[in-house]
């Protein structure tokens, strides 16, 4: 499931009916005109709507710039008035056990370690 983003809208869910899901491991991709493409994954331990909400204020407030890689990213082609869109997706039900560092999701019956991630 892809859903882009074109503008900061607070109240649009860039995930349909899926924002209001827990424990998620997220996409974020951002393509720019010339199509370069930068991948992002995240995890959204509350609801998606929340940790969506909390990408918006990093990408629109210039104190919290340095906030995320994401916002780091966005906040560079903003600055150099560089068209982008976002596509949001889904990757995983993510079930957090944590030891110090250690993190593990599930995806269709099969449990992950943090090290199968895609590198951001």
């Amino acid at each position: 499931m892809s859903i882009i983003q074109t503008t900061v809208n607070r109240k649009a869910c860039p995930l349909e009916n899926n924002c209001r899901q827990d424990s998620l491991i997220y996409q974020a991709t951002v393509t720019q005109k010339d199509n370069q493409v930068d991948t992002y994954i995240g995890l959204a331990e509350n609801t998606f709507k929340t940790r969506f909400h909390q990408h918006n204020s990093t990408s629109r407030l210039p104190h919290k710039r340095n906030s995320t890689s994401l916002s780091k990213k966005i906040w560079k082609l903003k600055d150099t008035n560089t068209e982008f869109t976002i596509t949001w997706d889904i990757i995983a039900k993510s079930c957090l056990i944590r030891q110090r560092h250690a993190a593990s999701f599930w995806k269709n019956g099969t449990k992950y370690s943090q090290e199968d991630l895609p590198s951001r």
